[in-house]
């Protein structure tokens, strides 16, 4: 994961620059974007370790090959959606998001079920944020997410999750100019909604990650409001304070991260997060 920073740091700075020319920021230059990036997109590599794709080992891949070799066998519509959301899970269970991916878009064909639509644009949307994608499967990832929320869209045009996701799909695009109209379209909510969780924690990590920590508090200081205990937010009120120096405010919010998460890989990095602040 280490070796794929660099190409992180990229998009990164791509929606950095994008938040200064969309809402006229402070003029920060391309060397202190990189560095705070470099610490924060870590931290995201840490906090995000579902996202990420690992090779399977063989007993795993026998047992995707024997699930398949099932599937292919089986002719009633019902045993192929079980079958498949075996694949599914055990793929989601190894980090192979690709593959996934793959089945659940299978199992939409089938099936049509909206929740079945939602939980394809959602798997896309956690593969876009891993770097190792080839351009191929990038492409294949983006049309995906998009192509699923629009449908949930021009069911329903007024829904705001969709909407949320829809935008969500434009910033994690390789495109500028998509990713300013991804974010003009959360902060279109959040004036709409203030009070709108997903939309106002996207914007703080996008604010965190174009070296805004000051936006970056206002935004997950609300959400804190709306879900006090929320491990993620917490997180981010943590990492902010840490940008700005301020390691005691730092090291309130990740405490009470360690003391809401359940999660022992989470755990262990917040305990991390906690050393780096005696340093």
């Amino acid at each position: 994961m280490k070796s794929t920073v660099n190409l992180r740091l990229k998009h990164f700075i791509v929606i950095g620059i994008t938040f200064i020319v969309f809402w006229g920021l402070l003029t920060i230059d391309r060397t202190s974007i990189q560095t705070s990036k470099t610490s924060i997109q870590n931290d995201n590599d840490n906090r995000n370790t579902n996202s990420s794709l690992s090779i399977a080992d063989e007993s795993v891949q026998k047992e995707l090959e024997q699930l398949e070799n099932k599937f292919k066998n089986e002719n009633l519509p019902s045993k192929k959606l079980e079958i498949l959301n075996q694949l599914v899970a055990l793929s989601l269970s190894k980090n192979l998001l690709v593959n996934a991916v793959d089945y659940q878009r299978k199992i939409v064909n089938i099936s049509r079920n909206p929740a079945d639509i939602i939980k394809l644009g959602e798997l896309a949307l956690m593969g876009l944020d891993n770097v190792t994608l080839d351009s191929l499967q990038y492409v294949t990832m983006h049309s995906t997410a998009q192509e699923s929320f629009k449908e949930l869209l021009e069911k329903e045009p007024d829904n705001t999750n969709w909407i949320v996701k829809m935008a969500l799909t434009k910033v994690k695009s390789r495109d500028s100019g998509i990713i300013m109209e991804g974010i003009r379209d959360l902060v279109s909510i959040t004036q709409k909604d203030g009070n709108h969780f997903e939309a106002n924690f996207y914007l703080g990590l996008f604010s965190l990650e174009s070296n805004q920590p000051q936006k970056a508090l206002k935004r997950f200081e609300k959400c804190l409001s709306l879900q006090p205990q929320n491990v993620e937010v917490l997180l981010g009120l943590g990492d902010a304070y840490r940008m700005l120096n301020q390691k005691q405010q730092a090291f309130k919010y990740y405490q009470e991260a360690l003391a809401y998460t359940t999660n022992e890989i989470q755990k262990s990095k917040i305990k991390s997060k906690i050393e780096l602040l005696k340093h």
